[in-house]
């Protein structure tokens, strides 16, 4: 007769100790979720600008080229364009970190799961002030100047990078360090300077187009736009195959 409270007692804690680690199971599937998703969106994005902006130089590049073969001694690109790249990563990298804000926000308020957008939206909007303020407020002149000049994709990847490590993802820390490094060395002509370098060491100048080498940066930039897509990709499906 006394074994009969016990063993409902005991079953009644099985259940609870069985309800408690299903709940621990769930919190950790859904940690793992948001931070596949808090990769694979900001890669989306960064593989999608910086596709768009080597080809966008690319096309600038060859309308410069033929400018000269047919003889225009001063031709400079499109000036049109030339003024759009000037201000793209602080542009279109404030509006992709906007846009990221908004889908991440729309779906948190759906699935009622995920990373909030709040951040992101912050970070581009701070961006935005910084191109229009920037050129006005004393103090971040010449900061500006630097940074648009010299690093414009910087715009664009310290936001993230703080976003990264506000919400502990050393994977996108990862590649936003990355993204900062290739794009700035291929700015300042790193790839191309290196590649003469090793042109002229190895003898083969006779051999390697100087077209060649002064694409380097440019076929650096789009490789490596390919390969943060790839990495979005990637993650994308991780997370598509997470238990939900």
């Amino acid at each position: 007769m006394s074994e009969g409270p016990l063993q409902d007692a005991s079953a009644g804690l099985g259940e609870d100790a069985a309800r408690e680690l299903l709940s621990g199971t769930e919190r950790v599937r859904r940690q793992a979720r948001a931070h596949r998703r808090i990769v694979a969106a900001p890669l989306y994005v960064l593989g999608a600008l910086l596709l768009v902006y080597a080809l966008l130089k690319l096309i600038d590049r060859m309308h410069l080229e033929n400018s000269l073969s047919d003889g225009i001694t001063y031709a400079t690109g499109q000036p049109a364009l030339q003024t759009f790249l000037e201000s793209y990563w602080a542009t279109m990298g404030a509006l992709g970190l906007v846009g990221i804000g908004i889908w991440f926000a729309v779906r948190r308020q759906r699935t009622g799961a995920g990373p909030g957008g709040l951040a992101w939206i912050v970070g581009g909007v701070a961006i935005l002030l910084l191109v229009w303020l920037g050129g006005y407020v004393l103090p971040l002149t010449p900061l500006f100047l630097v940074a648009g000049f010299l690093a414009p994709t910087l715009f664009i990847a310290v936001p993230l990078l703080v976003i990264a490590v506000q919400r502990r993802s050393t994977r996108l820390a990862a590649w936003v360090v990355a993204f900062g490094v290739v794009t700035v060395l291929g700015g300042l002509g790193f790839f191309t300077n290196r590649l003469g370098d090793l042109v002229r060491l190895t003898g083969l100048e006779s051999k390697v187009s100087l077209d060649v080498i002064v694409s380097a940066d440019l076929a650096v930039l789009l490789l490596f736009a390919l390969i943060l897509l790839g990495a979005a990709e990637h993650a994308r499906r991780a997370t598509a195959q997470l238990p939900s």
